[in-house]
């Protein structure tokens, strides 16, 4: 099995290293800054022997791939460290996934992951592409434009459940909603084995809802004051973990431990399997016909998957039909079919938070 991995010269990429040891594999590493790819790369290579390529063009590393991921970080971290303040300013968290900051980041990379869409369809149109750039749901939607075989890869329902299961036990579930704002449907006897708090929540919500919300559905229902910079902090880990790359190549980098890496764990490498294997079922973000990108429990078989239909109450419905109004609006924008207004005015992050008109949003062609 053929893996490329684009923006693998990314210092986490030495987690998904790690998680993919076990599987039968060949692994291309793209990447623009060369340094840091040449480091994760030697890396890669003392765990998977000469199993390891590496490329700086997008066409040669995709050539000949079964599986496609994409988690190419367009800006770098500095430009999320731009998409923060944008957040700030309008009295916002400053989320890359939800709210100002997310329309920032997906503003930004639209012309670029509509590009890449175009050569992925062109160089590998049989390979499974799987996405993990955020904001998740547009850029999933953005590569499904041209390649028809994009799945969006998020590990939150799975981790939601694991960590419920260990409050009040372990349920069946399956999931509905976007990325970051669904829900786990659940048999309405779990609800009543809920405390005051579930995975960090109030208890309530979820009686409420009718189901179990993921741990940002804080972050579109309550406001909150900005907090300290991630992307700073993200920056200054990424720096010691490339010294420490540099120093000992074979070596786990110690200050990795320091960022959980479970997208890789519980997300992305459990998707890799059910596709090599044909059977499994996960959560993925999939593109619709009406164009949205809706999370979704599969069931991975020899000839692809089948989704399974999600069965979700009244209220947690409400939610997300007003999720959905504003993913259409984000769309529409960074499309450059309707105005940037029109996305911040329905936004339910931005309608907790006074509404300052954003500076200019302007493409990155930094990768």
């Amino acid at each position: 099995m053929r893996i490329a991995v684009l923006g693998g010269s990314a210092v986490w990429t030495v987690s998904l290293v790690q998680a993919l040891r076990a599987l039968p594999i060949e692994l291309v590493l793209h990447g623009r800054n060369e340094r840091r790819l040449k480091l994760v790369a030697r890396h890669a290579r003392h765990w998977l022997a000469d199993d390891v390529d590496i490329a700086t063009d997008i066409g040669r590393a995709v050539e000949g791939a079964d599986m496609v991921v994409v988690q190419i970080r367009y800006g770098g971290l500095e430009a999320r460290a731009e998409a923060e303040q944008r957040a700030w300013a309008l009295g916002c968290p400053a989320d890359e996934t939800l709210g100002p900051a997310a329309l920032h980041m997906a503003m930004a990379a639209a012309p670029q992951l509509r590009d890449l869409g175009r050569v992925l369809a062109e160089r590998c149109p049989k390979a499974w592409v799987l996405n993990m750039v955020n904001p998740l749901g547009i850029s999933t939607a953005l590569l499904s434009e041209a390649h028809e075989r994009v799945l969006g890869i998020c590990e939150l329902p799975h981790t939601t459940a694991d960590k419920a299961a260990v409050e009040i036990g372990s349920f069946p579930w399956r999931v509905e909603g976007l990325n970051h704002r669904s829900f786990l449907c659940v048999e309405p006897a779990v609800l009543d084995r809920i405390g005051e708090t579930l995975v960090g929540l109030p208890g309530a919500w979820a009686r409420e809802l009718g189901a179990i919300p993921t741990k940002y559905h804080r972050v579109v229902r309550e406001s909150s004051p900005p907090g300290a910079s991630r992307a700073s902090a993200l920056i200054d880990l990424r720096d010691r973990i490339v010294s420490e790359l540099a120093h000992s190549p074979g070596r786990i980098p110690p200050s990795l431990g320091q960022r959980v890496t479970d997208w890789y764990t519980d997300g992305l490498v459990p998707v890799i399997r059910a596709l090599m294997r044909g059977s499994g079922t996960r959560s993925v973000n999939l593109a619709c016909d009406d164009g949205l990108v809706r999370e979704r429990l599969v069931r991975f078989t020899p000839r692809g998957f089948e989704a399974l239909p999600g069965c979700l109450p009244p209220a947690a419905r409400a939610w997300v039909e007003t999720f959905e109004a504003h993913e259409r609006a984000v769309l529409a924008a960074v499309r450059r079919q309707g105005p940037l207004e029109n996305a911040l005015a329905l936004d339910p992050v931005v309608s907790r938070s006074p509404l300052r008109q954003l500076p200019p949003l302007r493409a990155s062609t930094r990768r």
